[in-house]
């Protein structure tokens, strides 16, 4: 235990120096956490894996996407996507971003 709690130790401590030390590698490190590495997705043409590589879209949610656009056609906003069962107003919030209705 004390083994693996010097190890966190240390290598926080390192990656704290390396941030402090090269400021480019945190602007790297925040880039792969931030929206920038998501290009927007045509929520009218993506296919359902299309759908499940955006954040917050799992398998069901893509399912009924693809089956809203069956029996309704094309989304015109994507506010319709809130009629949708199981998409709630907090999910949609989060993954929102990464679509577009063209």
């Amino acid at each position: 235990m004390v083994f693996f709690l010097f190890h966190v130790l240390f290598w926080g401590a390192c990656l704290h120096y390396t941030f402090i030390r090269f400021p480019q590698i945190r602007n790297y490190v925040n880039l792969t956490e931030s929206d920038q590495l998501y290009r927007k997705i045509n929520v009218n043409q993506a296919s359902v894996q299309e759908l499940m590589d955006i954040p917050y879209i799992g398998a069901f949610t893509a399912e009924q996407i693809m089956r809203y656009r069956r029996d309704n056609g094309s989304l015109q906003s994507l506010e319709e996507l809130k009629t949708i069962r199981g998409i709630k107003q907090k999910n949609f919030e989060r993954f929102s971003k990464y679509l577009t209705v063209k």
